[in-house]
């Protein structure tokens, strides 16, 4: 019989293994999920809310905070037509807003819109939100916070007729000022398409890292910012002739909401203060939405509602009033 402890050099090999194992083992890595508090709740119920959500904040890097203000924005959309005034005829719309596009030069266009007899080319126009910064303003600086859009009929329910998308593009517009595009084509963008007062037509507008950055009013703006942009397409609304025989508008409005941080210009001689930088990213806030499609478009076909949050929190889809027919 040979003897294991002479063969070992007179060693035992008794528990040996089992010691190693507990020597090379490694514990397990802990990862943190992005925390979810009351700040990140009420940002994105802002986001998901912006007409009467309470103005919070962004979680953008920095110590510079301004003013918050929400705007409203309300645009007819109307195009040239010939024809016997109070006629019923059917147009196309588009529109695209980038918030984050500068206001003080033609060179930057936050909204892109038009309006034509349903398929025709879309003649593209800039506009601009005209109830934040204007002439004299005493803005000196200024950045998204929340946005969004929407679609409100208001022609009678038994005339409602077309389809409507909505959409949301992270990197801007879905289309250029020179373009003449086809709404017919558009429709293929949307996240959303539906009948006219078939649901309530909103779009939710998200930031990105260029959406952080602050716009002097007194700079020249880029041809694109980089920023988020929402979109809404417009197919066969019914619409009416106006008054003359000249020209056409749709029956219903395109209303646009935004919350804007803001700095005064320096000659107004108001200082700021500086605030600590936000413990939260950007990501880390938005990482906490399940469905993006589903949060900007507020609707779920699957679940008729929809989960934000990975916790479990969850924020009830509101309806704007004058879109439901029941």
């Amino acid at each position: 019989m040979v003897n294991n402890r002479k063969s070992n050099g007179g060693k035992s090999n008794k528990g040996k293994g089992k010691a190693n194992a507990v020597k090379q083992g490694r514990a397990p890595v802990k990862v943190s999920k992005p925390m979810v508090d009351s700040y990140v709740r009420s940002y994105l119920q802002m986001l998901n809310d912006p007409c009467s959500a309470t103005p919070i904040a962004a979680p953008y890097i920095g110590t510079e905070s301004g003013y918050l203000v929400r705007t409203v924005d309300s645009i007819h959309p109307s195009c040239q037509y010939t024809g016997t005034a109070g006629t019923s005829v059917v147009l196309d719309i588009v529109h695209s807003y980038v918030p984050s596009l500068s206001f003080n030069t033609t060179t930057g266009s936050p909204v892109v819109a038009g309006c034509a007899a349903t398929g025709s080319a879309v003649s593209l126009v800039v506009a601009r939100p005209t109830n934040f910064c204007s002439s004299g303003t005493s803005v000196g600086k200024y950045r998204p916070v929340a946005a969004c859009l929407r679609y409100i009929p208001t022609g009678p329910f038994a005339a409602r007729a077309g389809e409507v998308g909505i959409g949301y593009a992270p990197d801007g517009h879905i289309v250029a000022t020179t373009d003449a595009p086809k709404s017919a084509d558009l429709l293929a963008l949307c996240q959303l398409k539906a009948g006219n007062g078939q649901n309530p037509f909103e779009v939710k507008w998200l930031p990105n890292n260029a959406d952080a950055l602050w716009i002097d009013l007194k700079e020249n703006a880029p041809l694109s910012s980089g920023g988020g942009g929402i979109f809404l397409i417009g197919l066969g609304l019914d619409g009416t002739i106006a008054q003359g025989g000249q020209g056409a508008y749709v029956n219903g409005y395109v209303e646009m909401t935004t919350i804007w941080e803001w700095l005064p210009q320096q000659s107004q001689g108001v200082s700021m203060p500086l605030k600590a930088p936000n413990r939260h990213t950007l990501n880390d806030v938005l990482s906490n939405i399940k469905d993006i499609g589903a949060f900007v478009t507020g609707m779920s076909h699957s679940t008729g509602g929809f989960g934000m949050l990975s916790s479990g929190w969850k924020a009830t889809r509101r309806v704007a009033q004058g879109l439901l027919t029941m």
